[in-house]
């Protein structure tokens, strides 16, 4: 058992390292793109969506908890986005309160959008994340702990445009992943006590709330 575990370990560090250099190189790609799309004489604006809203983990018994984000990228030809993102979880830290989740997720994310006003858009994005508190009313599991690992994430939402086109104020609901969420769960009576088992996996979570950003001018 102690050879396997020696071994295993070399191959999870080689499998996460594999995950951020995944990462890196897709935020790379993303970012090239209005640079080459500038170099050809393309329709390129910077953009900036700012959110306040709510996240809660899609499994039942968690609380919501205030969530903040923000995109910044280019829109090239005014249909397609790349950019880097931002999420925060801010969950309270107030012992004896049901404090729900506290994470950050960033990364390259990719919107593709309706042109013209109002605009629709849907976006999938890939970077680095970790979830340090996840707390509920439930007894089934207990948060043991987490490490950074790749988070995924996707998003729909909706903008309308003020001020000539520059400002936008809209909403949107996403789903985001974080890995390597280790949490204590129980096995079921025996021998008068409920044994426990520590267990790795993912957490999903939902956030919606309303948007408010900006474009550059043509």
């Amino acid at each position: 058992m102690t050879r396997r575990a020696g071994i295993a370990r070399p191959l999870v560090a080689v499998m996460h390292s594999l995950e951020y250099v995944a990462a890196m190189r897709f935020a790379s790609l993303l970012l090239l793109l209005p640079l080459a799309a500038r170099g050809g004489d393309a329709n390129v604006r910077g953009d900036i969506d700012l959110l306040l809203g709510t996240a809660a983990s899609t499994e039942s018994g968690y609380p919501f908890a205030p969530a903040v984000g923000v995109f910044v990228g280019a829109d090239v030809y005014d249909l397609f986005t790349p950019g880097i993102r931002f999420l925060g979880v801010t969950g309270a830290r107030e012992l004896g309160m049901t404090e729900g989740l506290r994470a950050y997720a960033t990364g390259a994310e990719l919107r593709v959008h309706t042109p013209g006003d109002p605009q629709f858009w849907v976006s999938a994005g890939a970077g680095r994340g970790q979830l340090s508190q996840l707390q509920c009313e439930c007894d089934v599991q207990t948060f043991a702990g987490s490490r950074p690992g790749m988070s995924l994430s996707m998003a729909v939402g909706a903008r309308s445009f003020l001020l000539g086109g520059l400002a936008g104020v809209g909403g949107q609901i996403g789903l985001t992943r974080w890995s390597h969420v280790s949490r204590m769960t129980e096995m079921g009576p025996s021998a008068g006590r409920a044994p426990v088992k520590l267990r790795e996996g993912d957490l999903w979570a939902v956030t919606f709330g309303i948007t408010i950003g900006g474009r550059t001018s043509r």
